[in-house]
């Protein structure tokens, strides 16, 4: 759950069924992809904002 600094963010559970986000709490959800041992991806169907689809690609 993302939310904005200074908010006290919700648990995920107590969010309404027709939650929609105003901007300061987003409720996405990501599936979690390992690619190799050295990288990963979260990605984010039906992200809250601004897009339909989002891709967190993660390397150490």
């Amino acid at each position: 759950m993302g939310y904005v600094r200074g908010e006290t963010p919700p648990d995920y559970a107590d969010l309404p069924e027709d939650f929609t986000s105003g901007g300061k709490v987003q409720s996405d959800v990501a599936v979690f992809q390992r690619v190799s041992p050295t990288r990963a991806r979260l990605l984010f169907p039906s992200p809250a904002i601004e897009s339909d689809f989002d891709i967190l690609e993660l390397t150490r």
